[in-house]
């Protein structure tokens, strides 16, 4: 009993560091766009704010379970990605600031067509889910929630990662629109591989779950 409570004494003091800091770089990142706001094109820094707003409410508000509450095996990933999302929205603005240059219509619009795409193609994953889906980081956490039924719905009949999918092409966009080619660049070398990492570790936890019935949905899409 005593382990146990230490044991959640423990999570609980991790979950609310990574609370703190994650706010924290928030904070520090709203701070510094409406400090230079002024040196930003008008219609990039409102939509910068607006892109943040909805990844917020979209990862911390509207799930349905707490993903700072729950403990698994592969939380250093969840960190990982948490903390790189954050410095590609940092990486964005502050090349942009840096390095003044004239922005490429051509980008621009490529930039925000991908963009679109990107949400449209979370949220319908989402609406899809349901109440299965959630922001807690694979592991046996995960499995619990997700044991009831494999979805094959919405875009899952084609994508079998289609929110992680969204992400990549998310953040692909940002630094497009900005024209922040040295981000464009981090997120291509690191950001998108850890994605692509964390999608291959949900698929091993999901054919533990599923076993062929997911072999057979998996050659089925893409």
């Amino acid at each position: 009993m005593l382990r146990r409570f230490a044991s959640r004494k423990d999570t609980e003091e991790e979950s609310s560091i990574m609370k703190k800091i994650i706010l924290s770089l928030t904070i520090l990142w709203l701070v510094t766009v409406l400090a230079n706001f002024s040196r930003l094109n008008l219609y990039l820094g409102l939509f910068i704010l607006a892109a943040a707003g909805e990844r917020f409410w979209e990862t911390f508000l509207l799930s349905k379970q707490n993903i700072f509450d729950k403990k698994s095996e592969f939380d250093w990933l969840f960190r990982i990605v948490s903390y790189y999302y954050i410095l590609i929205m940092f990486g964005t603005v502050l090349e942009q600031l840096a390095i003044p240059k004239r922005l490429s219509p051509a980008l621009v619009t490529t930039g925000a067509f991908i963009y679109l795409t990107a949400l449209t193609l979370r949220l319908c994953a989402i609406r899809a889910l349901g109440g299965s889906w959630n922001t807690c980081v694979l592991g046996k956490i995960k499995r619990r929630l997700i044991a009831r039924r494999l979805i094959k719905k919405g875009p899952y009949q084609i994508l079998r990662h289609p929110i992680y999918f969204g992400t990549i092409l998310e953040t692909l966009s940002l630094p497009l629109i900005f024209n922040s080619f040295y981000t464009l660049g981090f997120v291509i070398l690191v950001y998108t591989p850890l994605i692509i990492l964390r999608a291959h570790l949900e698929e091993k936890e999901l054919f533990r779950i599923f076993g062929k019935g997911y072999l057979n949905y998996r050659a089925k899409t893409i």
